[in-house]
Order: structure tokens, then sequence, then C-alpha cells
């Protein structure tokens, strides 16, 4: 079974294949029908949840209803775009060569020839940026006291300050040890020097 909306400059359609094999062309709304476009929207949605199995892309290609409004190749192709798009950077590690963090060019080597990639056009690689947790125990206490209406009532001995000093190093190791590395927005400009062996 096969469903999809197809929508036209004047009207929109619910067309496709049953599991039977028959053909399915119902007409949904007209152009001289569009009078509550929020209704007709509404309805869409509804009969788009309800009975389509399948989407129609801007490309025209029918695929299987998924989360994206694109098909694969559009998506692929608008993502490409997008990092063209990007400025480019001079190469730093860690990096992402597409979806693979690389610690250096060593490990970038074995991406590429685990991956069996033969041309530049398949690479894409962004320099890897990790934002630093810092948590600041005082503030975090100051802001509290001024939240509950206790400013200046709490004070501390030296000797829990120093716990606090502790507790606040001990914190920011904790998450900055955690944090996942991700791509900066930005590109690197590699020509990888394909070997002919």
């Amino acid at each position: 079974m096969r469903l999809y909306l197809d929508w036209e400059p004047e009207s929109v359609t619910l067309k496709g294949t049953l599991s039977d094999g028959t053909e399915v062309s119902k007409e949904y709304y007209h152009i001289d029908n569009f009078l509550y476009i929020k209704d007709v929207y509404n309805n869409l949605d509804n009969i788009k949840q309800q009975f389509c199995t399948h989407r129609k892309c801007k490309c025209g290609k029918i695929y299987e209803k998924s989360y994206y409004d694109l098909c694969s190749e559009c998506r692929a192709k608008k993502e490409k775009e997008k990092y063209l798009a990007l400025p480019i950077v001079e190469l730093s590690f860690p990096c992402f060569v597409n979806d693979e963090l690389c610690m250096d060019s060593d490990s970038i080597e074995d991406y590429i020839d685990s991956n069996e990639i033969l041309n530049n056009e398949e690479l894409e690689i962004h320099p890897a940026i990790k934002v630093q947790f810092d948590f600041d125990i005082k503030d975090y206490i100051d802001n509290w006291e001024s939240d509950n209406g206790l400013d200046d009532h709490i004070g501390f001995s030296d000797e829990d300050e120093i716990v606090l000093v502790e507790c606040e190093s001990n914190i920011n190791r904790i998450v900055n040890s955690n944090l996942d590395w991700y791509d900066a927005n930005t590109k690197v400009r590699m020509e990888y020097k394909w070997r002919t062996n």
C-alpha cells in the first residue's frame, strides 16, 4: 500500500495504490473551496496522519513517510549546500571527518581506508570543539540567597570555603569530562592525497 497527498497549485489529492492494487485518487480540496485555510491544513494533517504511508517531495519523488519534509536525495543535497556555504578554517585536531571524530591524521587515514572513500567530494571535515562548563559555587549560593530573600545571611568559615572550592572544582571536572565534542560551524579544506597502490 502506498498513499500520499499530492499538492497541486489548485488542489490537494490523496493518491496512491492500496494493498490489493486498486488505484486511489480522491480530491480533498480545490482552490475554490479554500475558504478557511486553518481548517484545511488541520484536516489535511489528520488525513496525512491517518491514511498516508508516503510523502511527495518537492522534487516530485514519492518516499516512505518519515519525520522529514524532503526525500533522502534532496536532504543530502541540502546538507551539502549548507556545508559548502560554511567558512573555511585551517585543519586542527580533533576534527570530524563526515560524522567520525578523528584525533589525528592517522585516524583520518584509517577512516578513509575503512570506509573506502574514493575522492575528496565524499569528505566533509569540521573542526571539533567542546564547550567548557564553568560552575561558580559562590555565584550559585548568592543567587539562591537572593531568590529566597536571604541576602548576606550565610557566612562561611575558612574551612567551609576550602570545602566549597573543592566541591566547585570536582563539579567542573566531572561535568567537563562528560561533555561530548561537536562540530564547529566551519569547515576545513583538505585535499587528501589518494594512494595509487
